[in-house]
């Protein structure tokens, strides 16, 4: 009983040219009639929302806060020419310091890769001594400089840079 018993299969005699099926093209009809009449109709149809529905997306508190109108300062800065170029060697000499730290940098005493930072904090004495000699400078956490600058009305709010 090793041999392969194949079961016989259905005769099916060849389809002659003749007796082939064509596609019909009345299926398509109905919704080529529909398609039209939906491209045709469908933008003309005024969408309307419930009140209730527009009650709750205007309401105050599903809005987002205002922003403040934007401060605009009264005075201009007017350098001159000699003044605009200071400004500019000092930027550059700024970002040439490569204060970049890492997620990975350890204690600033400690870690070398620290040690531009020290070198800003120098620029930043010898660049601008007038601010930094009025200014009460406080270092946080040994890098963070906080600069205060008192001014000569104590009643008025604090201004951060």
């Amino acid at each position: 009983m090793s041999e392969k018993h194949a079961l016989p299969l259905p005769y099916q005699a060849p389809i002659a040219p003749s007796q082939r099926r064509h596609l019909s093209a009345r299926p398509f009809v109905p919704l080529a009639v529909l398609a039209f009449l939906l491209f045709t109709y469908l933008p003309r149809i005024q969408l309307t929302v419930p009140a209730s529905v527009d009650a709750v997306y205007s309401a105050d508190w599903a809005k987002c806060p205002g922003q403040p109108k934007a401060l605009f300062p009264k005075t201009a800065l007017n350098l001159t020419g000699e003044e605009e170029k200071r400004s500019i060697e000092l930027f550059q000499e700024a970002v040439r310091i490569p204060t970049q730290s890492f997620d990975d940098n350890g204690e600033p005493n400690e870690d070398p890769r620290w040690a531009p930072f020290f070198d800003f904090q120098k620029w930043l004495e010898k660049s601008f001594p007038t601010a930094w000699s009025n200014a009460k400078v406080e270092f946080i956490n040994t890098l963070g400089i906080l600069a205060t600058f008192e001014g000569s009305d104590p009643s008025l709010k604090p201004l951060l840079l």
